[in-house]
């Protein structure tokens, strides 16, 4: 199998920001991936030395929430990340997204085309 490289990386982008925001929320405790029905929405940023996004959640029991993702890459594509940051926020019953600083939408706005999230869920 060819070694990865930061083109491969940046190409999967909203996945491996979410496998990764996945992973840290399993180890926060706060959370569980267990507990996480689907994905309805995501944004994604994807920079040399970083990337990030943000998924609004469906959880079971009908709640929802957003979990905001920051990964700071290492130099080696080979290695882990050098720092992953999530932040996990419940949404009110009628907030369809949550409120960012500005009244802007997030970079490069919201996308619903979630299917191949979603298949990541269930691994």
């Amino acid at each position: 199998m060819p070694e990865s490289s930061s083109t491969d990386r940046r190409n999967t982008g909203p996945l491996f920001v979410l496998r990764h925001g996945l992973r840290a929320l399993d180890a926060s405790a706060a959370e569980r991936r267990a507990d996480i029905e689907r994905v309805e929405a995501f944004w994604s940023f994807e920079g040399q030395d970083h990337c990030s996004g943000g998924f609004v959640l469906n959880l079971n029991g009908g709640h929802r929430a957003y979990l905001d993702v920051w990964v700071e890459l290492a130099e080696d594509e080979r290695v882990d990340p050098v720092k992953i940051d999530i932040e996990f926020t419940a949404l009110p019953a009628d907030q369809k997204y949550p409120r960012f600083p500005s009244t802007s939408d997030p970079v490069g706005g919201w996308h619903h085309d979630v299917d191949f999230l979603n298949d990541c869920l269930r691994l």
